[in-house]
Order: structure tokens, then sequence, then C-alpha cells
């Protein structure tokens, strides 16, 4: 079978771990099936771009981003409760993002350190954006910049003492590594995802606004990606014309951050100060210990089913 994951321009850890993370799982995924199969795992995979396939073999992932296309689809495990009741998945499917089980593939190397760091981790959209690497600095915070190799990543989490994230896979393998994260908003917020989720872990999603106010009306999804009608769960999308205004608008401010000395500084100034507040007024969260093994396990679980029911006689 053929693995899919979403690729993101300039790279995106959470999405790029996909080959590495399966080849720890299930080292024969290429060889079970055959190259009309589709497996989809970490990351919101399912949307429109999503090749169509004999089958689509679903092990973790989610919606978000798009309408769920219509694919002859077997289930293993999703992302969680969201995913699964857009999906209409059976009522006893494995919940869980995959990226979960960093913890127990991996064995990371922690930097030697008195004081472990405080990191932040944006979302990669935030990183392209730019103008975060001086308030970072004038706050203590060490910055990791998401669109590298997600090994450096994964190192640099396990090795914070605490983890500020936009971006929802760092606080998932900062949970994995059981390094306290918070959960922050700069400029790009999805609701959806992160309640999806936190959903069998049973916790709230409650994010920081980190950032100067007018580039956070910018961000590029909406607050609440669902609701409900007639007991089915439904995704909202901005319309085209939304869209391209935020577009517009984002590019005007990548602009303005760059090239205007004035703007850029008051930016700075108000990111510096947001920093320093949550550093101050926040704590870390963690999942229940419990729950967080709970969770591992049955995804090891629906790998070993996949593995049976895709192995050829």
């Amino acid at each position: 079978m053929r693995l899919y994951y979403w690729k993101a321009p300039a790279g995106n850890f959470g999405d790029d771990l996909n080959p590495w993370l399966w080849e720890q799982l299930i080292p024969e995924l290429s060889e079970l099936g055959d190259d009309t199969v589709v497996f989809s795992g970490v990351g919101s995979s399912l949307h429109e771009l999503l090749p169509k396939g004999s089958v689509n073999v679903l092990l973790g992932p989610g919606v978000g981003y798009d309408s769920i296309p219509r694919r002859n689809y077997q289930f293993y495990a999703l992302r969680g409760k969201l995913t699964a009741r857009a999906m209409k998945a059976p009522a006893d499917i494995t919940l869980g993002d995959p990226a979960v089980l960093i913890s127990r593939l991996y064995q990371p190397k922690i930097a030697s350190s008195d004081r472990p760091p405080v990191v932040f981790v944006p979302h990669w959209t935030t990183m392209e954006l730019g103008g975060w690497e001086e308030p970072c600095r004038r706050s203590g915070c060490v910055l990791v910049d998401p669109r590298t190799e997600y090994l450096s990543v994964f190192d640099q989490i396990a090795s914070a003492r605490l983890v500020i994230a936009e971006s929802m896979h760092a606080a998932i393998v900062a949970d994995s590594f059981r390094v306290p994260w918070i959960p922050v908003i700069c400029t790009h917020r999805m609701d959806f995802k992160w309640r999806d989720w936190l959903s069998p872990f049973h916790l709230d999603y409650e994010p920081y606004m980190l950032g100067d106010p007018e580039l956070q009306r910018l961000a590029l999804t909406s607050q609440d990606q669902s609701c409900e009608v007639g007991g089915e769960l439904l995704l909202k999308h901005p319309g085209i014309i939304e869209s391209w205004r935020r577009r517009v608008c984002w590019q005007f401010s990548s602009l303005m951050l760059h090239h205007c000395p004035r703007f850029r500084e008051r930016v700075l100034d108000a990111r510096t100060q947001s920093l320093h507040s949550l550093l101050r007024n926040q704590t870390g969260v963690l999942s229940d210990p419990g729950l967080l093994n709970e969770c591992q396990n049955s995804l090891l679980a629906a790998c070993d089913r996949l593995r049976t029911d895709w192995s050829r006689p």
C-alpha cells in the first residue's frame, strides 16, 4: 500500500515524520496489499487532495481543512471523536494521533543544561510570516522552527522544561515525552483539530492569544470549524471571498513586518510582552498518564490488526 501525507511547501515536521514513524511501526507497510491501496496516518489528510485508492486505509488521520472526500475507507484508528463523528466511523473505533507513540519509538538526545529551556514552536505558516526570533530572544525562549528535520525537533522538545505550542504536533510530541505544554494562537487558528486530538484525553482546548491583536485577526482559519445540525457534525469553512481577503491581508502584513520599521518594532514589542505575560501567568498542561498509556496501547493494537488483515497468505 502507498503512504499518503500532506507535504507543506517549506516542510512541516508534524507531517514529514510519517515515513519514519511507519517504518518503525509497520516496516512492511509498502508490501501489504498492493499499490492501489492508499494508507493515511498522521495529519489532517482527509480532504479533497486525498488520493483515491481501491481502499483507503486509515490509522490515525483527521479531518479539518476541507470537505470529506468519498472513498472506500477501511478504519483502524482516527485522530479523535470529532473526526470519528464526521466520518461516521464505527462506535468502537480506536482514537488517537499516532504521533503520541513517539516516546516509545525514539530515544531523544537530551541537551545537558542546569536549567532546561522553554521552547516555542509556532505553526509553520506563522514561521513563514516571520518576526519571532527577537521576541523569543528578549523573553528567554528558544524558537524551534517546525520546518526543520523532525528528529531535531523531537530532541529540542524533549530537552525542554516547557513547550509553548502553536503547532499541534509540538504539543503532541511534548505530551508523549511528558514535557508540559501551553497551547497558543499567533496567526493560525484551527480549534477543530486541537479539540479532536484532545478528546480521548478529556481535555479542553483553551489557547492563549500570543502576539499582536492585529495579526491575530488575520488568522488563516476561523475560531471554530464545526457545528451541529440535526445531530450531525458539520464542518464550516470560510468562503472563497473571505479566504482571498485573509490572504491579501496576510501578504500585506508580511510586507509591513519586513519593510516598515515602525510597524515591525510595534509588533515585536507586543510579541515580547505577550511571551513575558504567558510565562508569568500560565502553567503547562499534560494528559493523564493512564489515558496516554491506554491510547498508545490501542494504537499499537490497531497496527497489529492492520498487519494481520493485509498480510498476504
